[in-house]
């Protein structure tokens, strides 16, 4: 899971800087602006993926309801 994460802060970060790029370059037919959109959803995404949802944090973490094993009397 660690190599996961890794790999989508690379890519984070790569968009990230491609986006930056963009800002600071003028191309015609406003193709400029539709990349930059593109890129702003990519860095979006890749946010979202790192993310961990609050059900994946418990689950690792233990903690909640005992199992329904019996016990011996």
């Amino acid at each position: 899971m660690a190599r996961k994460q890794t790999d989508l802060k690379a890519l984070r970060n790569l968009i990230g800087e491609a986006h930056d790029l963009l800002r600071t370059t003028i191309l015609p037919d406003e193709r400029t602006e539709r990349a930059s959109k593109l890129l702003t959803g990519g860095v979006r995404l890749a946010d979202a993926l790192l993310e961990e949802s609050p059900a994946a944090k418990r689950k690792r973490h233990g903690g909640g309801r005992p199992s329904n094993k019996s016990k011996p009397n």
